[in-house]
């Protein structure tokens, strides 16, 4: 997989993030004859239903399988000790929820574009009864338990069904090389079920030839990738991924890489739970080929923002970054690890976990004097991202960033490009406070900081002399901060009391920016 060349930037001026959040009664889900819970605008994403309820979620939630659920539903099957269908294994006790806010915000765009009113949160009891009918049917009794007029839909019907004839095959030992086949659903697709057929086969050889016939398929265009990117298929794979066999492995971490090329597959394939098993691909045992179409599958993946918190939780960070900083492995695998990293780092938590990791800034360090531009490039990229992040700046303050920055900001073989990351991490870096003034002005940053803003302009050119005025803290900038600052408390002001009291503040704002030390001046 190439290099894609996204338009990375930073914010220059940066501005508090700022969350609200609106407290919510439990409120009943929409009766059957509401059009949102029975009949679904054609153009709903699947990806906006819960696999439990069939509903549009309100509150979804990323369990660590890497499957979303409504909070409630997953939370009534975990205290009834109940799996949903799309899961192989009972759920813990102890099961992590992490808050799906990407997607519930995408939901809530959807629902203001569609015209469809936002969805309910599900209250317990609602979330119990569906749970109940995810139980397998008693031998004695000749339907299970009914849910109130209210709540019963053909969604949840369905769902009970579909439950039922998992649970009577899920006690089939499955062979070591060949998968669980699910049934064919009534509308299957032609290309779909030929590849099926040809998946069934219980011999290697011939399991191993059917998989390659499938890598190929999905090399020949969009629509037969969109095609392919189905639950029974991603299911299938989802079990290949467990094969001893070195060659099968592979093969199937290939194809999940063409499938996930298409924006249309990226959430299926990580609602498939697949992640997991990928992110085994990138221990230091795996084949350096496995390892490689591991680290392809977790870039493409990540591209969908989506995606970024659920393959940092399921654990991917530690090993792409122990790949990409690890000069004995290939180029190739390398530079795909990074690409990877690069993209989950635009989430704020995974950039955490990189902070967090022992020797994580100067491995990063190390890599960007590689004689590899392209992995040197990409080292910066990394640490641009880290100095937005609390914990990364601190890290990356420990870590020797500063010294290293300014040593790079020296070397007059860099490109314009470059020597604009090596500014930006300064600049990130320049917020930390007496700590960098003390170590920029030890590794003589002002003078390479007085020359990159002599030969540019623009943000560049601004974000030089900021800098430079963090380091050297003089009364000119705390002057010029103590002016915005009286400023905007002089707007507010007139607004309140009229002219008079502007004439009065402009004679403070003289006095002060005269001392340099009215009481409402800063320094970086």
């Amino acid at each position: 997989m190439g290099l894609v060349r996204d338009r990375w930037r930073l914010p220059f001026r940066r501005s508090g993030f700022h969350s609200s959040s609106s407290s919510s009664s439990l409120l009943q889900p929409p009766s059957p004859h509401t059009p949102s819970s029975v009949s679904n605008p054609p153009d709903l994403p699947p990806e906006f239903l819960c696999p439990i309820s069939g509903a549009l979620m309100a509150d979804p939630v990323i369990i660590p399988s890497g499957e979303t659920f409504e909070r409630a539903c997953i939370e009534a099957c975990r205290d009834l000790s109940v799996s949903p269908p799309s899961l192989s294994a009972d759920l813990s006790s102890s099961l992590l929820l992490i808050p799906n806010s990407a997607l519930r915000s995408a939901i809530i765009r959807w629902c203001d574009v569609a015209g469809v009113p936002h969805p309910l949160t599900v209250s317990s009891e609602v979330a119990s009864h569906l749970a109940r009918l995810l139980l397998p049917a008693s031998p004695n009794s000749k339907s299970q338990t009914q849910l109130p007029n209210e709540i019963s839909s053909p969604t949840a019907s369905s769902s009970s069904s579909e439950q039922s004839t998992s649970s009577s095959s899920s006690s089939e030992t499955i062979p070591a090389a060949k998968p669980q086949i699910p049934e064919s659903p009534i509308h299957a697709d032609p290309l779909e079920e030929k590849i099926m057929a040809k998946l069934k086969h219980a011999k290697i050889q011939e399991l191993e030839s059917a998989l390659i016939s499938l890598l190929e398929t999905t090399r020949e265009s969009a629509s037969c990738r969109v095609a392919l990117g189905s639950p029974r298929l991603l299911a299938v794979l989802k079990d290949l991924l467990h094969s001893r066999h070195t060659a099968v492995k592979s093969t199937v971490l290939a194809v999940i890489v063409n499938l996930s090329l298409e924006p249309e597959n990226k959430v299926r394939v990580v609602r498939s739970g697949v992640v997991p098993a990928i992110v085994d691909a990138l221990r230091p045992s795996s084949p350096s080929t496995a390892t490689e179409h591991a680290a392809g599958a977790l870039f493409s993946l990540a591209l969908e923002e989506q995606n970024r918190t659920v393959i940092g939780v399921l654990g991917a960070v530690p090993p792409l970054l122990r790949i990409f900083c690890t000069a004995e492995l290939g180029f190739r695998v390398r530079l795909e690890a990074g690409m990877a990293l690069h993209y989950l780092c635009l989430s704020e938590i995974n950039v955490t976990k990189v902070a967090r990791i022992p020797g994580a800034v100067k491995g990063l360090i190390t890599v960007s004097r590689a004689d590899a531009r392209a992995l040197s490039r990409m080292a910066m990229r990394l640490m641009v991202g880290m100095v937005e992040s609390k914990e990364g700046k601190a890290a990356m303050l420990d870590g020797g960033a500063v010294e290293a920055a300014v040593a790079m900001l020296r070397n007059e073989e860099q490109e314009e490009d470059e020597e604009e990351m090596v500014v930006r991490i300064l600049y990130g870096m320049s917020f930390g406070g007496l700590r960098f003034r003390g170590i920029a002005r030890r590794a003589g940053a002002e003078e390479a900081l007085e020359i990159a803003a002599g030969r540019s302009e623009g943000e560049k050119r601004e974000m030089s002399t900021m800098t430079l005025r963090a380091i050297r803290g003089d009364a000119e900038m705390e002057a010029d901060v103590a002016r915005i600052l009286w400023a905007e408390a002089v707007e507010t002001e007139e607004e309140r009391s009229g002219a008079s009291e502007k004439l009065a503040a402009s004679c403070r704002i003289k006095q002060e920016s005269g001392s340099g030390s009215g009481p409402n001046s800063a320094g970086f």
